[in-house]
């Protein structure tokens, strides 16, 4: 379990819940597959795709991360925005023709960002919104 109790914990710089809980962590393989709990209010991502659009897996890999993470499939130019737990954006830029992106969890100035979980929201596609970790 990963939440606002635990060591290392889900809190802000400020130690403050950012209602992000992870729960159920296990392995399957080379994956690992956890149950991701974020209270609505903690963020201001939503984006619904059109009446009858198929949403399909924005991939993120790997996934928790430490240097870097790829992010596919997306469509040339999809604007990809990436977003702290308590709604700030700390990153965005726009996919290449090759629809994979990298990220290497650093905000678009260079600094580097702290451990936790970061949200990606994938604009102009039909990707549902996909959540990663950063650990150093």
């Amino acid at each position: 379990m990963f939440d606002s109790t635990t060591k290392p914990s889900s809190r802000d710089r400020n130690n403050l819940s950012t209602g992000v809980r992870i729960r159920n962590i296990r392995e399957s393989g080379d994956t690992i597959i956890c149950d991701i709990i974020v209270k609505p209010e903690s963020v201001g991502v939503t984006d619904r795709p059109a009446h009858g659009a198929q949403r399909r897996t924005l991939e993120a890999t790997p996934n928790p991360f430490s240097r870097e993470v790829s992010l596919s499939p997306l469509p040339s130019g999809t604007s990809v925005r990436i977003f702290s737990t308590n709604g700030a954006l700390v990153w965005s830029a726009d996919a290449p023709a090759a629809g994979r992106l990298t990220w290497d969890g650093r905000t678009e100035s260079g600094a580097a960002l702290p451990e936790g979980v970061y949200l990606i929201q994938a604009s102009g596609a039909t990707a549902a919104p996909a959540k990663v970790v950063l650990n150093h």
